[in-house]
């Protein structure tokens, strides 16, 4: 093997590492999207629970409490 064929060898494997290194940046990238989509949705659940709760509570009118 000439000096030249393990330089591009060496090439190669550092390009297959960068796109691992890539995919793995991609890979945390859409579990952080799938934790977000998570939280919306907790929190459109959380909300719509609040907003039952508010429509039990009589109004109150303050005036009343002077």
């Amino acid at each position: 093997m000439t000096v030249a064929e393990v330089k591009k060898v060496l090439d190669l494997i550092n390009m297959i590492l960068d796109l691992y290194d890539l995919y793995k940046k991609f890979k945390l990238i859409l579990d952080i999207i799938n934790d977000l989509k998570a939280l919306y949705q907790d929190a459109k659940e959380l909300a719509e629970k609040i907003n039952e709760l508010l429509a039990v509570i009589p109004d109150i009118d303050l005036s009343e409490l002077n």
